[in-house]
């Protein structure tokens, strides 16, 4: 009876299993089919949103060629749509897109960033063949900043990704990119080499425009290697192919080239012909640079054959054209053929004004470089920036990935137990609670592994955190630096220039004892600009782990004599007395340039805050492996405040010599990046209106060697 009891109870707990197991598996079904249902209305706007993409990346490319800003805003939108729906693809493109576009505007910083996020999209999604574009747009920033080393650099990498996934035209173009750039470095058997590899490929894919321009740029290289046949032959076979595929503006580009050869070799008629063959070909199209390069080149055969009037001509409504489209290398080319046709002429005056405004455009292209190079400087700062983010960055999010697998893992092993312990849980109610039990365990044991891993998560975010220091540091140092360029730099030049303007000009009438102590005021300006030059130009090297080390034993009394002799005459001037204590044979170990650079800006500084009859001291004193050397003087002195700001770059602090000499304080911070190169430290000692003292030291031998 009792065994019928228990198995009544069994059949109606079964039962009631069975209803619960069925609902619960009826709501997973209904669940699954709303987010089935869900997935599909998802994916249809998800389609629809990318067809929306692909267009407006067709349309940036049409609009880049004719509409800069229209194209930027384009591509803006499909940037966009492509974050709004996360496809990583699309994003990593609009990136690529918006980089070019900055860079087409000149605006460098925001090329490099959109570059690198490209770069770091296809890097996360192992994307090869979107990764090398990437790359390859990067090498093409730094390619228009001049930094070739750099941009091969990333050529290369693209290259070794290209080849990786048989990407043949990727390849045939990064051969072309490599070739440009030694074109441009003037490297030009390399170039040729490069441009042969990439032209066969493109002959085998049988791609007519890169073929006809691999064959023009080839003929542009074998006229430097002033290889006139071959140079030839190649613009004409690029010429051919301009014909066979109608493209107009590389056709006029092959007879200008061509015409080019025909010119050096003085068949003016023939050179003639082909010049105004381009020409034509030019005005049709309203070509403006175009037409322009070709009524100059057109003025300079002309001139050959002493046809100086029509040569004027030519070349008057050539500049005329390079002025309307703002060209400066244009009007720099034509003004200086300006300046030989009125000096043929004899007509003096008019080349003079000629030879000025050549002379003002030369100066413009001059500042354009300078300011390339500057932004090339904030370029590398901001490039090695974003890879160090960019590396730890990648690091916290495999820690993250990680961590997120290891929670999907244990969530699903936990649903199998879920599951088989229903089925079950009727006959096998004892192995099922051991099996709880068992899995408590499991998952207590998963649970320290998270812990772990966020503790792992937390030390990576106290490494960002650093690193974002350092870079806030590394941006002082550069505002600072850019600071000194723009400011103290100028200030000489600006002296320079009023001196120089009142020496030359006619109306001001100067005695003879005038014009000396202006020309003195002249030579110390120039010798205070270089000084602040070369310790701008050490700075940087030392910034860019770029300067020399190079340590031995030195003769420390000789070095002193050296430094003392080449500032004697400052001291004179003022009348102080430079007194040196260094015993003879005093020998320390250390780099000898470093050192007596140190030793000439402390000694210079030490002359310039001590009042004329002063007394300036170096001397040195042995302190167990390390030599102590120190400069010390009786003048102005320095309060705790100003001392706590010296030897740094982040604070703006320079005080005016005795005599009014300037100084921007950077050579103290040279001091101390030698002095610590070559393993010592350096420190000060003042009170005002009593002197102050630099001290500085040096090791006595090298450091010995671990095994």
């Amino acid at each position: 009876m009792l065994t019928k009891l228990i198995e009544l109870d069994c059949v109606i707990y079964m039962k009631k299993f069975h209803k619960r197991l069925f609902s619960i598996l009826l709501l997973g079904f209904c669940f699954s089919n709303l987010s089935c249902f869900a997935q599909q209305v998802s994916s249809r706007d998800s389609a629809r949103i990318v067809d929306s993409i692909e267009s407006l990346n067709n349309l940036f490319w049409e609009y880049n060629r004719k509409d800069l800003y229209k194209s930027l805003k384009i591509a803006k939108k499909a940037d966009s749509l492509a974050n709004r729906i996360n496809n990583v693809d699309l994003r990593s493109i609009s990136n690529y897109n918006l980089s070019v576009i900055y860079q087409s505007l000149d605006i460098y910083d925001s090329a490099l960033f959109y570059a690198n996020n490209a770069i770091e999209i296809d890097s996360l999604s192992n994307n090869k063949k979107l990764l090398s574009k990437s790359l390859s747009r990067l090498g093409s920033i730094f390619e228009g900043l001049d930094d070739y080393s750099r941009a091969i650099g990333l050529y290369y990498n693209a290259l070794s990704l290209k080849e990786a996934i048989n990407d043949t035209l990727g390849i045939g173009i990064t051969f072309f990119r490599l070739a440009n750039i030694y074109n441009d470095n003037k490297e030009y058997k390399k170039a040729t080499d490069f441009y042969l590899r990439a032209n066969d490929i493109f002959i085998q894919l049988n791609i007519k425009r890169n073929i006809a321009t691999t064959y023009n740029n080839l003929g542009v290289n074998y006229y430097y290697l002033d290889d006139t046949t071959k140079a030839k032959f190649y613009y004409e076979k690029a010429l051919k192919e301009y014909l066979i595929i109608g493209d107009k503006i590389g056709e006029a580009t092959g007879y200008n080239n061509l015409g080019t050869i025909e010119e050096e070799k003085k068949n003016y008629i023939k050179a003639l012909e082909l010049y105004h063959k381009g020409l034509n070909i030019r005005r049709k199209l309203d070509d403006k640079s175009g037409i322009s390069n070709s009524l100059t080149n057109i003025g300079s055969v002309l001139f050959n054959q002493n046809k100086l009037k029509e040569a004027l001509e030519n070349q008057k409504e050539a500049l005329k054209i390079a002025k309307s489209i703002n060209s400066l290398h244009l009007q720099h080319n034509i003004l200086e053929k300006l300046v030989k046709i009125e000096e043929k002429n004899r007509n003096y005056k008019q080349a003079l004004i000629y030879q000025k405004k050549f002379q003002l455009i030369s100066d413009s292209l001059f500042n354009e470089k300078d300011a390339k190079l500057i932004a090339q400087i904030g370029m590398s700062y901001e490039f090695e920036k974003q890879e160090k983010i960019r590396e730890l960055k990648r690091i916290a999010e495999k820690q993250d990935y990680e961590a997120n697998l290891s929670k999907a893992k244990i969530t699903r092993r936990f649903l199998i137990l879920f599951l088989l312990a229903a089925i079950f849980i009727i006959l096998l109610y004892l192995r099922f609670s051991i099996a709880i039990k068992r899995s408590h365990k499991h998952l207590s044991k998963k649970n320290e592994e998270i812990t772990l891993q966020k503790q792992n998560l937390e030390v990576i975010n106290k490494k960002l955190v650093q690193t974002k220091e350092e870079l806030v540091n590394i941006n002082t140092e550069k505002d600072r630096f850019f600071s000194i360029i723009a400011h103290d730099l100028k200030n000489p030049f600006n002296i320079m220039i009023g001196i120089t303007s009142i020496l030359a000009s006619e109306e001001v009438k100067i005695k003879r004892k005038e014009e000396i102590q202006f020309l003195k005021d002249l030579h110390q300006v120039a010798t205070e600009g270089y000084k602040l030059l070369q310790n701008l130009l050490e700075w940087a090297r030392i910034q860019k782990g770029e300067n020399r080390f190079f340590p031995e034993l030195i003769n420390i009394q000789s070095l002193v004599k050296e430094s003392t002799d080449l500032l004697s005459h400052m001291a004179a001037g003022k009348k102080i007395d430079l007194e040196v204590n260094i015993p003879q044979g005093t020998l320390a170990y250390g780099d000898k340039n470093m050192i007596s650079t140190v030793l000439r800006n402390l000694i210079s500084n030490a002359l310039k805050f001590t009042n004329r009859n002063g007394k300036v001291v170096i001397g040195c004193d042995l302190k167990h492996n390390y030599l102590k050397l120190y400069v010390q003087d009786n003048g102005i002195g320095m309060n705790q405040d100003d001392l706590k700001k010296l030897f740094r770059i982040d604070t703006s602090f320079s005080n005016v010599g005795t005599e009014e000499e300037s100084g921007t304080g950077l050579g103290l911070i040279l001091c101390k990046g030698f002095v610590e190169q070559n393993g010592g430290k350096i420190w000060v000692e003042s009170k005002v209106e009593e002197g102050s003292t630099f001290n500085f030291t040096v090791p006595l031998r090298p450091k010995p060697k671990k095994n």
